[in-house]
């Protein structure tokens, strides 16, 4: 469910006719026939222009371009703002975004100009929009919060009002709907509803009763969401927006589709199609279409369904061909390099973190290269010259001895790094770390940090498992460490999720420019010893709580900390904890582990029953059970990946 409404900012002009008569409209075109001043035709064109809106879009536009034709000759930037804008308004509805975003770019110039703050927000909103459809969901947010601070400001001194404040913060909750954020999403909408019920505004309670029904039918909820979206049909009906009410219809139709009430969806469908239709709305014809294909579908009638699949295909490449498309972020790029200044700096000071890191990379590589192609020069040497085996084979063990020291000396540096045992014990009194490489150094690790201030007392512990295991699994490990530490003690990243998002874009920056996908697989848990509360962030990793003798696997996101994964924020969890509970955090390298009579994996549900069994008892006794358990199920197989196993009792 992808139809969220937008809350694009529509100016209403105080001179615009209610009327549609004929003969208003034979006076107003006797005005911009006649000898009077260019302002008074442009504001004339303007009401022409809103006349015609609803009835006949493209009319409308016409009539607004007859009026950009005098803008460059008139001086007054003001009226030159408020048509440039509305004929980006028009232009976005009727789907042209290339020529829209040009307009909402060009009215930010005239507001500049003559220092309109309140129509620069006005103008960042619409732009928003247009990055909504681009689905840069980011910089939709960036413009929606540079507008709505611009409103907050302005409502101290009266230029803004509540109503502005609701339109923004709607948009906010739109661009979290749309990167899978429904929590913040639910929060903004609910925010904007209160604020337009106390103003009496039918049209944004309409948009946000939609909204909210869109976040219910993402949630699979769909009685729930058609309760919210006939709520807003019913609104719809009394107003006069024929887009808002194709996109509440077409709503309707999508959640009969996904209950495969096929003909319902239909009916729906086609009712949205035939008010679309009459206002040339093309993104609802679009949506419309791919409905009906979606439920003729369903229907098995496929004949029907490639014919609307066709339609759609024709409306979705109007909209979005490649020329508009490149148009577009042409425009949009140069507009976003206006506030790129700041942030060359950090950029440049990042890129040379990162070539210092390709650097290491690549000379530990190169290290490993040689070292592999002595080691096998030295075995085909040994194997031709069988009489000087004795003297090269004293030579070999010296080199290797040199190797085994080198990756020891290693492992001594991985460790400094590593969560100190001392430290962890200050912050979490009763817990154990079972804790064995496959190799020698690690692609495992966990790691710990604190923050202390005078409010509050947080400690982070991270589990983790890095790409590989061995020489490059450390490396891996080092590179992972660093940037959990500058998120957090750097950057003053507080929050879990926040930080796996810093980390992720730090490792897609710094090593996935030739498209490797390497990162990580783990935990970041945030202890606040001030409120006794606990939040974390989980990638393709399951925090597992026993309580009350029943063990339960807590929530996570599945995907990685790397470019490989979906291009989601993670979630931040909380969860409640009580005097007694044992949390255990774990990579996969314990469940992994082949063994036992058939050879077969060890596997979480395997692993989560033994937790649940010794967690009664002390966590000393616990870590001990565990690494007899491992070494018993292993046997004289080999040990497959890096086993970390961290217990912590409340």
């Amino acid at each position: 469910m992808r139809r969220c409404i937008v809350c694009i900012l529509i100016l209403i002009w105080p001179f615009c006719l209610s009327a549609r008569e004929p003969e208003q409209i034979d006076s107003l075109t006797g005005v911009v026939n006649s000898a009077v001043a260019d302002t008074v035709k442009i504001r004339t064109w303007m009401k022409l222009a809103s006349c015609y809106k609803d009835s006949l879009p493209y009319k409308s536009i016409e009539c607004l371009e007859k009026g950009y034709a005098l803008v460059q000759k008139n001086t007054s930037k003001s009226v030159a703002a408020d048509l440039t804008n509305e004929l980006g308004h028009r232009l976005y509805y009727v789907g042209d975004y290339e020529k829209a975003s040009r307009y909402f770019l060009q009215a930010i110039d005239y507001c500049k100009a003559y220092k309109n703050t309140e129509g620069v927000a006005n103008c960042l909103n619409n732009l928003g929009s247009i990055y909504i459809e681009l689905q840069d969901n980011k910089k939709a947010l960036l413009c929606y919060q540079e507008a709505y601070a611009i409103y907050e400001e302005n409502l101290k001194t009266g230029i803004s009002d509540s109503d502005h404040i609701a339109m923004a913060t709607g948009n906010m909750g739109r661009c979290y709907y749309y990167m899978n954020d429904f929590y913040k999403a639910k929060e903004y909408y609910n925010k904007c509803l209160a604020i337009s019920e106390k103003t009496g505004n039918t049209n944004r309670i309409s948009l946000m009763v939609n909204n909210l029904g869109s976040i219910f039918a993402e949630q699979k909820q769909y009685d729930s969401a058609l309760v919210y979206f006939n709520r807003s049909y019913q609104l719809q009906l009394q107003l006069e927006n024929k887009p808002m009410l194709v996109t509440v219809i077409n709503n309707i139709g999508e959640v009969y589709l996904k209950k495969n009430d096929y003909k319902s969806a239909i009916d729906f469908y086609n009712k949205a199609l035939e008010h679309a239709r009459e206002i040339s709305f093309l993104d609802g014809q679009q949506v419309s279409y791919k409905g009906l294909e979606g439920s003729y579908s369903g229907l098995k009638d496929f004949q029907s369904a490639y014919k609307y699949l066709e339609l759609y295909t024709v409306i979705k490449d109007s909209i979005f061909n490649e020329e508009n498309t490149e148009k577009i972020n042409e425009m949009l790029t140069r507009f976003d390099s206006e506030k790129k200044e700041q942030e060359i700096q950090l950029l440049q000071k990042e890129k040379e973190i990162r070539k210092f890191w390709q650097k290491a990379l690549i000379i530990g590589v190169i290290v490993l290269i040689i070292i592999a192609l002595l080691l096998y020069n030295r075995n085909k040497v040994t194997q031709k010259a069988k009489k000087i085996i004795e003297n090269q084979k004293e030579l070999i063990e010296e080199k290797q001895k040199e190797i085994v020291d080198s990756i020891h000396y290693a492992k001594r540096i991985q460790n400094t790094l590593f969560a100190n045992r001392e430290f962890m014990s200050e912050n979490l009194s009763d817990n154990f770390v079972y804790f064995n490489p496959k190799d020698i150094v690690s692609g495992d690790f966990y790691w710990a940090t604190s923050r202390v201030s005078a409010t509050q007392n947080l400690f982070y512990l991270a589990v983790c498992d890095s790409t590989g295991h061995g020489v490059p699994g450390a490396f891996m490990s080092l590179l992972n460490i660093g940037f959990l530490s500058e998120a957090i003690n750097e950057k003053n990243i507080q929050r879990p999720d926040e930080v796996l998002n810093y980390v992720r874009e730090r490792l897609m920056n710094s090593i996935s420019k030739e498209g490797q996908q390497d990162g990580l697989d783990g935990l970041l848990v945030c202890f606040n010893t001030s409120d006794k509360t606990v939040t974390y962030a989980a990638a393709n990793c399951c925090p597992v709580l026993v309580s009350g003798g029943v063990v339960s696997e807590l929530p996570y996101d599945r995907m990685p900390v790397s470019k490989g994964g979906a291009d989601n924020s993670f979630r931040l969890f909380d969860t409640n904890l009580k005097e007694g509970d044992t949390l255990y955090l774990y990579t996969d390298g314990y469940a992994d582990q082949f063994g036992g009579k058939a050879g077969k994996k060890f596997k979480y549900k395997q692993l989560n029953e033994l937790l649940l069994t010794i967690s009664a008892l002390p966590l000393r006794e616990q870590e001990l059970e565990l690494e007899k358990r491992f070494v018993d199920w292993k046997g004289n197989l080999e040990q497959v990946d890096d086993v970390c196993v961290i217990g912590i009792r409340i």
